[in-house]
């Protein structure tokens, strides 16, 4: 049996956490799986538990890296791991180590902004030259703008597109109005997402949308500014703040549109995914890797501005044959393209 480990700055809930959990869940039965976390912060703790990880906490610390680098080490030497899966970036090439097969995963998209920081990621990065692990870019738009920022190829590179378990999504059977017509978006409260846009427009749309709800799933740092946001705009009759939930695949199923609003950063939106393989018609930002998702106009729409946002939303709503047909086609194209269990097939044969 392979021993895996995955590493983490930490196990909040996230995309990279998610994507793990999945690829572990999902794995076959000649892998072992566990967990290492650089902070004591593991709200996904139980999740990773209950698919049979071992846990440990090793605290990461810039001022004292030597000391965290003596126990990593001893770590890796005392559990025999045969690869190494990292889950964060840029600061991964200190980890690897002499018999141990590293695997970096990259799922963000760097923005060129000269600081202190930035400079410290751009000499890091380029000392990936040296590196003898593989790198995993999440989407060919983060491989791209990491040659682009960074200035350099990425040897041992491969693309593999994120999946989910499509069969956990119930397609729609109706797109048929209710007495409530239900927009929603989900992701992380921590101003990774422009939440703020949504907010701002709800009392546009609901000129032209009759009883409009627009549903907030997800918590994070951000929530208590959002809320205000909410009320400052008139918008908190409209804006359901749900808070982290257990049954998004429910949300979805009973809601009428997906929107899904990323900034710059974001390396692939897998909660896209997820919204089309409930049959629901996705509005996105054309932005990232989102056109490697979405064909626009074909099984959901891209667009570029607010007053885009607002006209491609009142467009579906006014059509129940177009949320239908944008619908389906985004369910078929989840089935056929995004499923986890060929994600898992790829990631296995670089262990």
């Amino acid at each position: 049996m392979k021993k895996i480990l995955h590493i983490f700055r930490n196990l909040k809930y996230g995309g990279n956490q998610a994507l793990a959990l999945n690829i572990i869940k999902y794995s076959s039965l000649e892998y072992k799986h566990s967990i290492l976390s650089f902070q004591d912060d593991l709200e996904m703790k139980k999740e990773f538990e209950e698919l049979g990880c071992d846990i440990r906490v090793i605290e990461q610390k810039e001022t004292n890296f030597s000391e965290f680098k003596n126990k990593y080490t001893q770590f890796m030497i005392d559990n025999d791991f045969d690869t190494a899966v990292t889950w964060f970036y840029p600061y991964i090439l200190r980890l690897e180590l002499d018999g141990v097969n590293f695997v970096h995963h990259i799922g963000t998209a760097p923005v060129f902004k000269f600081s202190l920081l930035w400079l410290k990621s751009f000499i890091l990065v380029n000392m990936y030259k040296k590196s003898n692990g593989k790198f995993i870019f999440a989407s060919n738009h983060i491989a791209k703008q990491n040659k682009k920022v960074y200035g350099i190829n990425f040897k041992n590179s491969s693309i593999v597109l994120n999946g989910i378990d499509t069969s956990r999504f119930k397609s729609k059977s109706t797109y048929t109005k209710r007495d409530k017509f239900i927009i929603t978006m989900v992701g992380r409260l921590d101003g990774s997402k422009d939440f703020d846009t949504l907010i701002k427009i709800a009392p546009i749309l609901a000129k032209d949308i009759d009883n409009l709800t627009i549903n907030i799933v997800g918590d994070g740092d951000d929530r208590v500014r959002l809320e205000n946001l909410s009320k400052e705009h008139n918008s908190n009759s409209i804006i359901k703040f749900l808070g982290r939930r257990s049954d998004v695949d429910d949300i979805l199923h009973d809601s009428d549109i997906f929107v899904f609003l990323n900034k710059f950063l974001e390396g692939f939106g897998l909660v896209i995914v997820e919204a089309m393989s409930t049959g629901l018609p996705v509005v996105s930002y054309n932005i990232g890797a989102n056109s490697e998702i979405i064909d626009d106009g074909i099984d959901g729409y891209l667009v570029n501005s607010k007053d885009e946002l607002i006209e491609k939303i009142l467009k579906l709503y006014n059509s129940e044959d177009l949320m239908k047909r944008i619908g389906q086609n985004g369910y078929k194209k989840a089935k056929a393209k995004f499923d986890v269990r060929d994600m898992v097939k790829e990631y296995e044969k670089r262990y």
